[in-house]
């Protein structure tokens, strides 16, 4: 597998896919810059491609397993969608998390840490992060390229739009909507819905009138000359977390949800054209 990406976020998945589980990394795709000791140790044992050079390399090649790690939710997005076409994009699900049958992960790019819990009938979309410890209850909506934060709880009917990121520690009650773009401060207790592109934190959660932070100026390049149009193709679904994740990429099994995706046997690489944006 190829891992895309750059800082913290890529780290902690590498940590995760060579240390817990028997996936192999192949190559670290640059996009961000790397300047400290972790990311030498891997340019000697793995090597680190930069974007360009990586995409002139899959051109033409198939069924090339990869997942981009990186905390920018916008980069994250665009990256996909300017790769859909050439990459069979990974669910990585840590054997630790416990997720149940009833529950519905995208298989498009969704992480998912130690000791995370998905409630039954919840559903995770493409691109998100479910952090260590984060508790998603019964049927609550994690909308796509959005990211919960270690030991967050989202409780039963919570509805999470796109690109959202809720912070560490946050409690989210019962049926609140959090808005697009909205960021959720870590340990806020949020007790009303929260507008699109908001920053709230507290306890109860107020309106902050802050503003999201934008990483750095070289990740941003690496997203210029995409468009944010949909890709349209076909979604997966069912209860299926999709059999790319951490307890059977390796080994060919069922999911962690114990569900095959439909159509194919175990093992078998997902076709590109049932992966959606």
């Amino acid at each position: 597998m190829y891992l895309i990406g750059s800082g913290s976020q890529l780290k902690y998945v590498f940590d995760i896919c060579t240390y817990h589980s028997a996936i192999y990394v192949q190559k670290v795709v640059d996009i961000g810059g790397f300047d400290d000791k972790f990311f030498d140790q891997i340019r000697i044992r793995h090597g680190i491609m930069d974007l360009p050079t990586f995409e002139k390399y899959i051109d033409g090649a198939e069924f090339i397993n990869a997942f981009i790690a990186t905390s920018n939710l916008k980069i994250k997005e665009r990256l996909i969608k300017r790769l859909i076409g050439k990459l069979v994009f990974t669910n990585l699900i840590h054997p630790h998390a416990s997720i149940s049958e009833s529950a519905i992960v995208q298989r498009l790019n969704v992480m998912i840490g130690a000791r995370a819990v998905l409630q039954p009938y919840c559903e995770v979309k493409a691109g998100s992060f479910i952090n260590t410890g984060a508790i998603i209850e019964h049927d609550v909506q994690v909308g796509p390229y959005s990211t919960v934060a270690p030991g967050a709880v989202l409780c039963g009917w919570v509805n999470v739009g796109k690109g959202v990121f809720i912070g560490a520690g946050a409690c989210i009650k019962p049926g609140v909507h959090v808005g697009d773009g909205a960021m959720v401060g870590m340990g806020a207790v949020v007790t009303k819905d929260v507008p699109e592109y908001t920053v709230v934190c507290g306890n109860p959660a107020r309106r902050h009138n802050g503003k999201r932070i934008n990483d750095s100026k070289e990740m941003h390049e690496v997203a210029e000359g995409t468009e944010d149009t949909p890709v349209s193709n076909t979604v997966p679904t069912g209860r299926d977390a999709g059999s790319n994740d951490f307890c059977s990429l390796e080994q060919g099994k069922a999911g962690c949800c114990g569900v095959q995706a439909p159509g194919r046997e175990a093992g078998q690489t997902p076709d590109k054209s049932t992966q959606e944006v």
